[in-house]
């Protein structure tokens, strides 16, 4: 066998080619350096990972980590207050909107600034106020939104009723769930004031109605307000 312990190149130059073995040389890796010199190489699996043991993480808890991420960027309560302003549109921005939060609760410095109804529209990382305004006032918003497979914020649309009591059921309402904010799509069918109780799994709105109505009940639980 011919002597391949050294190669000599065109020009001339010789260079010398390692022996391999003798350096402890695995596919170009030396044992003890970049590889330990007690390595075992099998093949090992893992389960998914669970509470009380490491492993792999699902594809589903991975959304929900990423469900969570999110949710902490976004807060599912966000509080909103104004410096003092004198005229509408205004225009709030803040990362923390988006166009999934609603408005839960205002509250107005100076009441007798609001001329009719104002609404507040919101979009990623702003809000808008819109309406009449007599006079200068500052503003208090409470906004909520829904999160995905939470019950921090719970929002039900209630198809038009003319009878009370009504009942909607969902098993993530609960006792300790109390109404944010409610809208009625005729201001007109509700005869004085209406009750919104919640139980295991239900909530329930009482009251004297006149005519039909639609209705937005917004729900949140007690120890995240």
């Amino acid at each position: 066998m011919a002597d391949i312990s050294k190669i000599k190149t065109l020009n001339g130059t010789t260079y010398d080619i390692k022996d391999a073995t003798a350096r402890g040389l695995l596919n170009g890796h030396s044992v003890g350096v970049n590889v330990p010199a007690n390595a075992k190489f099998t093949d090992t699996t893992y389960d998914i990972a669970t509470q009380s043991q490491a492993g792999l993480m699902s594809s589903a808890d991975k959304t929900k980590l990423d469900n969570v991420v999110t949710a902490l960027a976004h807060s599912p309560i966000v509080v909103i207050e104004t410096a003092s302003f004198s005229s509408l549109p205004q225009t709030v921005t803040s990362d923390l909107i988006t166009a999934d939060h609603y408005l839960l609760e205002s509250t107005l410095g100076n009441s007798s600034a609001q001329t009719g109804d104002w609404t507040v529209n919101t979009a990623d990382g702003s809000l808008t106020v819109s309406g009449s305004i007599s006079g200068s006032t500052t503003l208090k918003l409470i906004l909520g939104k829904v999160i995905s497979d939470s019950s921090t914020l719970l929002v039900y649309d209630i198809a038009s009723f003319s009878s009370l009591p009504i009942t909607v059921t969902d098993s993530k309402i609960t006792p300790s769930h109390v109404m944010l904010h409610y809208e009625l799509g005729n201001p007109s069918a509700q005869t004085g004031d209406w009750t919104v109780t919640t139980g295991t799994g239900q909530l329930q709105v009482a009251g004297s109605i006149s005519g039909s109505t639609t209705l937005r009940v917004i729900l949140g639980t007690a120890d995240n307000l």
